[in-house]
């Protein structure tokens, strides 16, 4: 049965396709739906290719990375005997173990009455003695220069004793850093 509209034109109802309408917009509302579940499907399967990557990749690199912490393992012994063999050295080359070095030094002219240690800076060594001649005092200073163990010798004061005939001397050591 066809239909026909006999009311004039300015009161016809306008003849609209309601139910064609919402078809179209339940039709465009699943395409968007299917594009957006589509493109996060795609997404999905490239970061679970990825991962899959990276997996392996970590999985070649695992014996790689034991072997750096067994270095480090090792490298941390090494230093620990490192620091100890610094600590021994340093206990080696004190002031007062460094006495034997220097009375290995002197000769039978020159005689040491004092030996100091300085409280500030315990590198510094002030030794105290007397000779019978220049020439030895000279001599012996110039074994100290020459010792490796010194960084620094100074003849600080001579002073003449006219009574025995000797020279009273002050020097300055400076050990040298290890």
């Amino acid at each position: 049965m066809n239909r026909i509209n006999l009311l004039p034109v300015a009161e016809r109802r306008p003849d609209i396709p309601y139910g064609r309408i919402a078809v179209f917009f339940v039709v465009v509302v699943l395409l968007v739906i299917g594009c957006i579940y589509g493109v996060e499907e795609y997404s999905l399967r490239l970061l679970e290719g990825e991962v899959a990557a990276t997996q392996a990749r970590y999985e070649e690199l695992l014996p790689v990375r034991q072997a750096m912490e067994a270095a480090g393992d090792k490298q941390k012994q090494i230093d620990a005997k490192q620091a100890l063999v610094n600590e021994l050295e340093k206990s080696r080359t004190t002031p007062y173990n460094l006495l034997p070095r220097i009375a290995g030094l002197l000769t039978n002219d020159i005689w040491l009455d004092e030996t100091i240690v300085n409280k500030t800076d315990g590198r510094i060594i002030t030794l105290k003695g007397e000779t019978g001649e220049y020439d030895e005092l000279a001599a012996f200073v110039t074994r100290l220069e020459a010792e490796p163990l010194f960084y620094s010798v100074m003849l600080k004061s001579t002073e003449g004793d006219t009574k025995l005939g000797t020279l009273k001397f002050t020097i300055d050591l400076k050990l040298k850093e290890l």
